[in-house]
């Protein structure tokens, strides 16, 4: 009972790699190996693993052709990944997930860049405000890629596979522009952003679909408090009490269970007690994992080592002791443009690293650890008593 509810899946939306995938031996090589360091990583996750399912949708910059739907990751580039983890999954970009009653929709694309480039709504600088205006492109067009074809490839035979009509209980977007969250006509639309640029680095977002709830209204002034709270097309405008349950406002009221009036609900005629559907809104929960440490560079010495243990994307590649406080494996330095000019940091120069919280770091450093030990043979079992007590390897 005190152990954490864990997600029914976890979407991973690419690109997978820092660079664009290219078709060469190194290219090959280098994108197996992350996977493999992925497929070690959640092989010491049994209990995740256990009940949870890790789905992956490719980027524009991972192999395959950039188009629109585009075919799942391939077991040969991705180390037999799916086949050697449980629960691992390669999917079609775009992703549609069910998930009982409800639809969800996933699709990794550069909407922002596209959209902008193609004048089909403004510029930021203009004003305009860009998480409605995304919204409502996609949803109005009812579709995920409302682009001209120079602009983007699409597959005209699988074209039914982009129609966002009806439209699905949520909508997930993974563009690399800042996250944001907007809703529109009853349809929560949430861009989860980047997870490893510097603005939201270590930043995972939860979606928590609609939730249908039976409610029984007893009483005139419960009928009363609800009529004055719904708002337009039935949503609630403000709190309100309804058999012992408190409904946030955004909830909506549902058709099911109420006189219907010229095609909407309409419960001032019902008889009490009358029994209601509600339905609450969905939710995008952010979840950050990471934590910003700032420290002092003391003199040449520091300077020179944190050059050492620094990668070209200011990812530090072993850890570092600066000005007695430990920075971890794969933090990130934010306070300098390159690697170089930590050189040129005067004696006494404060730096920040962006870097994981230590419960999620330990957990993670310590299951990379353990994937890379050697398997260890076993050693004959030496003579003694029956009862003598056996070795055995925590997790």
């Amino acid at each position: 009972r005190d152990q954490p509810v864990l997600p029914r899946a976890i979407v991973m939306m690419g690109n997978f790699s820092k660079n664009p995938f290219v078709y060469s031996e190194a290219g090959i090589q280098s994108y197996r190996a992350s996977f493999t360091k992925l497929g070690n990583l959640l092989l010491n996750l049994p209990r995740l693993l256990k009940g949870t399912k890790i789905l992956t949708i490719p980027g524009p910059q991972d192999p395959g052709k950039d188009i629109m739907p585009k075919r799942p990751l391939s077991n040969e580039l991705t180390g037999g990944i799916a086949e050697q983890v449980p629960n691992v999954t390669h999917c079609t970009n775009p992703l549609r997930l069910r998930h009982f009653s409800r639809e969800l929709v996933f699709c990794r694309q550069d909407f922002l860049r596209k959209l902008r480039r193609s004048a089909v709504f403004p510029a930021a600088s203009a004003g305009a405000d860009v998480p409605t205006a995304v919204t409502r492109v996609l949803l109005e067009q009812g579709h995920l890629c409302p682009l001209p074809a120079q602009e983007q490839t699409v597959v005209w035979t699988h074209d039914h596979t982009l129609w966002l009509h009806p439209h699905p209980d949520a909508l997930v977007l993974g563009d690399p522009s800042d996250r944001f969250a907007a809703e529109f006509e009853g349809v929560p639309v949430c861009n989860v952003g980047s997870f490893s640029a510097v603005r939201s680095l270590g930043s995972v977002t939860a979606v928590e679909p609609f939730v249908k709830q039976l409610v029984t209204v007893g009483s005139k002034e419960e009928m009363d408090g609800l009529l004055a709270a719904l708002g337009d097309q039935y949503r609630l405008h403000k709190e309100v009490e309804l058999d012992g349950v408190t409904f946030a406002p955004g909830c909506e009221l549902l058709r099911e269970g109420a006189l219907v009036a010229g095609g909407r609900p309409d419960p001032s005629n019902l008889p009490l007690p009358a029994v209601l559907v509600m339905r609450t809104a969905a939710q995008f929960q952010e979840s950050v994992v990471s934590e910003t440490v700032t420290v002092t560079v003391r003199d040449r010495q520091e300077r020179e080592q944190l050059h050492r243990v620094l990668r070209d994307d200011l990812t530090t590649d072993e850890e570092v002791i600066l000005s007695g406080i430990g920075i971890p494996v794969e933090a990130q330095l934010q306070s300098v443009p390159n690697r170089d000019a930590v050189l040129a940091l005067a004696d006494g120069a404060a730096i920040t690293f962006v870097t994981w919280t230590p419960d999620v770091g330990e957990r993670i450093l310590d299951a990379a650890a353990r994937a890379a030990e050697p398997p260890q043979t076993k050693r004959p079992r030496a003579r003694g008593p029956a009862h003598a007590p056996a070795l055995v390897e925590a997790w």
